[in-house]
């Protein structure tokens, strides 16, 4: 049985063992198979879990940045961006150096949008108008305060953490009472059972005398020009010797800042003063001053440069005339010349005119003299506008502001520092100046019966001759091409005159100053270009003095062949231009565009 057993056994391990031997290389494959099975799995796996992560890291930076974007709670965060690219800021930190942000407060924005750069914010003037986005702003506020009263959208709806009373977020009573503007009514007057204590007899305040036109007027002196007066009865003036240049703002309609200038203007006329008016819209508001003021047409931006440069000469003019007096100002000479008061209407309207016709150095170079040097030969200037964007700064920080009703934030850009609410409360022809409010009378009905005995002007300033400055040029833009017909020189002894038509000297205003200006032309040289731009464009020969930079434009690509150097050309452009208006007539002989019906000849340039 031992060796039955025993062969049994034998029989068995040699089975098993060919068996195995036989089976080897199958196991093998099945084990690498297995292998390789186990492997791709673990891949496939590590992927997923790969691209669940990376888009989960996605969703969370997204998620942040618009919950760092959104409002919560009525308020938009405060907003950080860099204004240097991100080379320059590696640089910076590689040097030591902080690189430029900017932090923006959304919530302080009156407009829909605004540009970020270098030069900081910048924001765009709404459509609508400041006046209107006010009111839109006001609304807006009133929904920010009831976003901030209620539970945010992580509670709203929320049955387990909802704070609130009802299903799918409806607020409590009290908060749709606030939503509602109950909160923002005018709250009654309490009323009690007791008695009110009996009025304690006091004085009757005194009665302030509110000044008629015809008084207002006779308050000016020849150095002192009324204005209005205080609610004290104080009349406030102004004082020519030591505030020589005004700017009056105020909203377009309404505010009366046309009103308080032709109060000083009467006064000043009144006084024996000459009165100069710089006007672009044919002296609307100005009818009543037609025969005793002067009354420039401005609608081309050439007459503004031509009238600030006659101002300009009568300047060294009387400059010449202090020095050899040995006068400070011309309140000291034995018999002083008028004062002159310039009134120039919506100036930053005329600035952006003679901008986009190339004269506006010619514009602002005499100008910026005369506002800071002209004050002691008696010539002053007021100016007109709703703001004071894109004004000129010598304009800004020599005329001192006289502020009317406007809205908030244009008033403090103005100048305006007052105390006891912005300037948008202001009643009309209520003006803020030097600290203290005074309102204007109402000069319009007044004025035909104030002026009727008012002297016609002794000596126009028109008929004056044009300064031309020896050295110096202006800083942008191209010459003039007002014609000239004499020149007032600094320098010599007295007042040295040039004649007519006398070429203007080497390095003066009225040198040509763009880099690749072309040579100068021959006659003739354009007027089949300048004749078929005015016959594609016929509005232009009777409509307002616009289209200039458009013919620049098409003597370049006549020239050159491309318009890049179209700027060069604005210089000569501008004589052709009005010189081709100047020579067109209808058949019965009169000029195209031009109205004289309603002004007399002495008040047309």
């Amino acid at each position: 049985m031992r060796w039955i057993g025993a062969a049994f056994v034998a029989v068995c391990v040699v089975a098993v063992g060919g068996a195995l031997l036989i089976a080897a290389p199958s196991v093998a494959a099945f084990v690498a198979a297995l292998a390789d099975i186990v492997l791709l799995y673990l891949r496939l796996c590590g992927g997923v879990a790969v691209l669940a992560a990376l888009v989960g890291l996605w969703w969370w930076v997204a998620r942040t940045r618009h919950e760092h974007s959104r409002q919560r709670d009525g308020a938009f965060p405060l907003r950080e961006y860099w204004v240097e690219p991100w080379p320059r800021r590696i640089a910076n930190a590689m040097m030591g150096r902080p690189s430029a942000r900017v932090i923006v407060d959304i919530n302080a924005m009156m407009s829909h949008a605004a540009a970020i750069g270098a030069f900081g914010v910048q924001e765009f003037a709404p459509q609508a108008g400041y006046d209107r986005q006010l009111e839109y702003a006001r609304e807006v506020e009133r929904t920010r305060r009831a976003q901030a009263v209620t539970a945010g959208d992580n509670v709203v709806g929320n049955p387990l953490v909802s704070l609130q009373r009802g299903t799918m977020g409806v607020p409590n009573a009290a908060t749709g009472r606030l939503l509602a503007g109950a909160y923002d009514r005018t709250p009654r007057p309490v009323r009690t059972i007791d008695q009110t204590p009996p009025d304690v007899p006091q004085l009757p305040a005194p009665s302030v005398r509110v000044l008629t036109p015809a008084e207002a007027v006779a308050e000016s002196s020849t150095t002192a020009l009324a204005l209005g007066q205080t609610e004290d009865g104080e009349v406030v003036r102004w004082d020519l010797l030591n505030t020589p240049h005004l700017r009056v703002h105020g909203a377009t309609r309404g505010s009366g800042k046309t009103n308080v200038i032709q109060t000083a203007a009467a006064g000043a006329l009144r006084n024996g003063a000459h009165v100069v008016v710089l006007d672009r819209v044919r002296f609307k508001d100005w009818g009543d001053f037609r025969h005793c003021a002067e009354l420039v047409d401005t609608s081309d931006p050439a007459a503004l440069a031509d009238a600030n440069s006659r101002l300009l000469a009568a300047y060294h003019y009387r400059i010449g005339k202090l020095t050899a007096a040995g006068a400070p100002d011309i309140s000291t000479l034995p018999n002083p010349p008028q004062r002159i008061i310039v009134v120039v209407s919506e100036f930053g309207a005329q600035c952006e005119v003679a901008r986009s016709e190339g004269v506006i150095n010619d514009v602002l170079a005499p100008l910026t003299q005369l506002l800071r040097l002209a004050a002691a030969t008696g010539i002053h200037f007021i100016f007109e506008d709703q703001v004071v964007d894109k004004w000129p700064r010598a304009a800004i920080a020599n005329a001192t502001p006289v502020i009317g009703r406007m809205p908030d934030h244009a008033g403090q850009a103005c100048g305006y520092h007052g105390r006891g609410g912005g300037t948008g409360q202001f009643a009309p022809y209520s003006f803020w100046f030097d600290g203290q409010m005074f309102r204007a009378p109402h000069m319009r009905p007044a004025l035909s019966a104030l002026l009727a005995n008012a002297p016609v002007p002794r000596r126009l300033v028109m008929l004056g001759k044009p300064y031309t400055a020896q050295g110096g040029q202006a800083q942008e833009g191209e010459r003039s091409t007002v014609p000239y017909s004499g020149t007032f020189l600094e320098g010599g002894e007295g007042d040295t005159v040039l004649p007519p038509n006398t070429p203007t000297p080497t390095g003066t205003v009225a040198q040509e100053r763009n880099a690749g200006t072309p040579p100068p032309d021959e006659p003739g040289r354009w007027d089949a270009v300048v004749a078929a731009w005015f016959a594609r464009n016929p509005q232009a020969l009777t409509g307002p003095a616009v289209g200039i930079s458009d013919l620049a434009r098409a003597m370049c690509t006549e020239a050159e062949g491309n318009t890049a150097n179209y700027e060069a050309y604005k210089g000569r452009a501008h004589p052709l231009f009005h010189a081709f208006r100047a020579a067109v007539r209808p058949p019965n002989g009169d000029r195209l565009g031009v109205d004289v019906s309603s002004i007399a000849s002495r008040d047309v340039l």
